[in-house]
């Protein structure tokens, strides 16, 4: 298994990532999220999943740790294979995904390419168990995520770690829903 591939993207052409590790060039499959943070040039490090068919050796990579393992238990339901699940990873957050089978909520699936009613009610039922541990974990995340970026920001961790608590207890546990809040406490009034 591969686990993670850190190396210089060479070139970028949706699904696919092109990166270059010790002169070896990876055609890596990623996640939209994956896609939209790569530049040419740039050294990333890309979570991967590999899957071995007869016919083909297919990388799969996401931009995190936890897509790539919701991206293994979505393979794992009937029906749903690396493409499928890719398409799921991509158009929905990881949160959303975690919440909408947490509420039995098959809505938001059915926003993604290929999904129907029937397919988002088994991504229900096959992956509730599997997820129950995954709630806190995402909030804890992404307000780590959320601390992480306001300091690189420039921002002292002291003054925004006490405001994402205080947006996780508001009910804020998308990454980017924090920053924006948090800059809007921090902001004169």
């Amino acid at each position: 298994m591969i686990h993670q591939i850190t190396g210089k993207i060479t070139y970028v052409s949706p699904p696919y990532i092109y990166s270059d590790v010790a002169g070896i060039g990876y055609e890596i499959e990623c996640s939209q999220k994956c896609i939209d943070f790569a530049t040419p040039g740039q050294v990333v490090n890309i979570f991967t999943h590999l899957v071995v068919r007869e016919d083909a050796h297919s990388l799969y990579g996401f931009k995190t740790l936890q897509e790539r393992d919701l991206f293994r238990i979505l393979i794992k339901v009937s029906g749903v294979g690396p493409k499928m699940a890719l398409a799921i990873i991509s158009g929905l957050s990881v949160s959303d995904i975690v919440q909408a089978v947490m509420l039995k909520n098959s809505v938001p699936f059915l926003s993604c390419k290929g999904v129907g009613k029937r397919l988002a009610e088994k991504l229900i039922v096959e992956c509730q168990n599997k997820l129950n541990s995954w709630e806190y974990q995402i909030e804890e995340d992404a307000s780590s995520d959320a601390i992480s970026a306001l300091m690189n920001l420039g921002y002292k961790k002291h003054d925004v770690q006490q405001l994402c608590q205080q947006a996780s207890r508001l009910g804020i546990t998308e990454t980017s829903s924090i920053i924006k809040y948090v800059l809007g406490e921090l902001q004169p009034a």
